[in-house]
């Protein structure tokens, strides 16, 4: 694939976007990590990051329709929590094929145990 050549006014928007949205971050991991309180540390830690890649989806979203001044953390953790509850990933296809994937066991009622290992 070839690239388009960036231009400078290009360039100064995304890291101007950037900047904005990392301005965010805090508030936006701290109201992540209050709504997920109550799960492991290491599934929290998991669904924090889904959580900020799919708010700076939102985010990026909102200032291409010229909406940035709209994104408040709160309305921006609520929307990406659903979605990344829901098992809608930000950057990928999900498999309808893997059994360990949450959306095929959520939508086929599956449930994925551990083995105790034989002593």
């Amino acid at each position: 694939m070839i690239a388009p050549i960036r231009t400078e006014k290009q360039t100064h928007e995304t890291s101007e976007l950037q900047a904005n949205f990392v301005a965010l971050l805090p508030a936006i991991t701290r109201r992540a990590n209050f709504a997920l309180r109550r799960w492991r540390d290491e599934a929290r830690a998991d669904l924090v990051q889904e959580i900020v890649a799919n708010c700076f989806v939102a985010y990026h979203r909102l200032a291409q329709r010229g909406k940035a001044d709209l994104a408040f953390p709160t309305a921006l953790v609520r929307y990406a929590l659903r979605h990344v509850l829901a098992g809608r990933r930000a950057g990928g296809k999900s498999n309808v094929s893997d059994v360990m994937s949450h959306q095929v066991q959520r939508t086929r009622d599956l449930t994925v145990e551990r083995l105790e290992p034989v002593r």
